[in-house]
């Protein structure tokens, strides 16, 4: 940053770029394809940067002091203050309602980072949504960014102890949309919106809140790096991974039609990378190699944030890679018993079926059968174009699936026989990372016919998070 003076002309631009987003694609939820100026089918910041470009482009305002020489605010310099920004307006690390229209529409919806979801209450005056901070915290505003539903006439109070409460703001005449407020410093970790006369005939509606603040936002409550592999070395780190070589019992239960090896031309590291590559070459009487490696014995974790960066193969007709996580007790209890979680799977059809990602949990019910719950996401772009962030954010309360950290799928409720809600998911998982070719779901003569070969799966670093206390 040139000048920190340029700080004020930054916010002012990320204000104006932020009420033109929001004014563009959230008053209803059907309206939100209106800010995706990226095309990835979602509205976030990489499209506020998009606007931004747009706007300084035809509105550059001179920099302090520089109107004689015509040095003006770059896109760069609004990059690097809107990131500042960012870190600077918290997201509470946890949020609760004094009610909820239905399970889909909780409280934690307007604190997820995202626009794509939203918290919406009871079609009834007098409710509340509760910011927890995590922590003490400097509080001087909010940012709240209304869904249709918002609030007439509303009140924010502040505590450090969710006993005593400050009454810091209050809202006669609320307009919704986006609203900007900012109040005299508090020190406090709990923040309340009190939403007292509704605009509409229906409940209260937000679809996310950030608070102002001049601390750390990542000093505690949010995520802290505790292993990664950022696949640096010149070999695959025998520390962490283990290959697992063959066909697997009934081809790896699914049918599959690979042959798993620990040669370097179906695994390595690569410009800094994992390379996974499978390759049409008879090989040990099958038709096609793989790698699948597995931190089994090596790294295992419970609860987080598992992410990995990956791009995707080109894909086709049987065209299966995958991030996952099975139970570390899957050698006493079997599967499903110790639990599966899908982080990403990308399942092709055909060439041009490679736009879409899943998640799933697998597990066994309470009579030992196997049942599981998927969502995904689809995309205007192939998976196969550049790389993207795949993630799971777990804890004893459920798993909530990601990608480029909008949330596509959660699940918070299962039954299963091995005991009481969250099992099998209360125990260490260990990672794995492979590419499969076929399964019974595909037939071989197409792919035969159809799929192109070598296909890579590239995978720049694995990282797992746990929340900082």
């Amino acid at each position: 940053m040139r000048n920190k003076k340029v700080t004020l002309h930054v916010q002012s631009a990320i204000c104006l770029v932020g009420v033109l987003l929001v004014s563009a694609c959230c008053p209803s939820q059907t309206a939100l394809w209106r800010g995706d100026f990226n095309q990835d089918g979602w509205v976030n910041f990489e499209d506020l940067l998009i606007l931004a470009g747009y706007w300084l482009e035809d509105n550059p305002p001179f920099l302090p002091g520089s109107a004689a020489i015509g040095e003006r605010l770059s896109l760069e310099d609004f990059a690097v203050m809107a990131r500042h920004w960012q870190t600077l307006h918290c997201s509470p690390i946890a949020a609760s309602a004094s009610s909820q229209e239905n399970a889909s529409l909780s409280a934690a919806n307007a604190v997820d980072g995202t626009w794509a979801t939203r918290w919406s209450s009871a079609f009834a005056d007098n409710q509340w949504l509760l910011l927890d901070m995590g922590q003490l915290r400097n509080v001087f505003g909010l940012h709240i960014f209304w869904e249709d539903a918002y609030a007439a006439r509303y009140s924010i109070e502040t505590s450090i102890d969710q006993t005593h409460w400050t009454q810091v703001y209050i809202n006669e005449n609320g307009g919704g949309n986006f609203e900007n407020i900012t109040f005299s410093p508090v020190t406090a970790q709990y923040v309340r919106i009190n939403c007292l006369q509704r605009a509409t005939v229906w409940g209260f509606s937000i679809y996310e809140v950030f608070v102002k603040t001049d601390d750390d936002c990542l000093a505690a409550g949010q995520w802290e790096l505790v292993w990664s592999d950022e696949f640096d070395g010149p070999t695959i780190d025998s520390e962490n991974w283990a290959f697992e070589i063959g066909t697997g019992s009934g081809g790896w239960g699914n049918g599959e039609w690979q042959y798993y090896t620990a040669r370097p031309e179906n695994a390595r590291i690569e410009n800094n990378a994992l390379v996974i590559e499978a390759r049409r070459e008879d090989y040990a009487n099958r038709k096609y190699t793989s790698a699948r490696l597995k931190t089994q014995g090596k790294q295992s974790f419970q609860y987080g944030r598992i992410e990995a960066r990956i791009k995707m193969p080109t894909g086709g007709h049987g065209i299966w890679p995958a991030f996952w996580m099975l139970g570390e007790n899957i050698t006493e209890v079997g599967w499903p018993r110790c639990g599966e979680i899908d982080i990403v799977e990308m399942m092709s059809d055909s060439l041009e079926d490679n736009r879409t990602a899943s998640g799933a949990m697998h597990y066994a019910d309470i009579n030992g059968n196997h049942v599981y719950h998927t969502g995904s996401r689809s995309i205007s772009k192939p998976l196969s174009d550049q790389f993207r962030i795949y993630a799971v954010e777990w804890d004893p309360t459920g798993i909530s699936w990601y990608l480029d950290d909008a949330r596509y799928f959660a699940k918070t409720a299962w039954t299963s026989s091995v005991g009481p809600f969250p099992a099998p998911f209360n125990q260490p998982f260990f990672i794995l990372l492979n590419f499969a070719v076929g399964s019974r779901w595909w037939d071989p003569a197409v792919t035969e016919a159809t799929v192109p070969f070598p296909q890579r799966m590239f995978v720049d670093y694995v990282r797992v998070y746990r929340k900082n206390q």
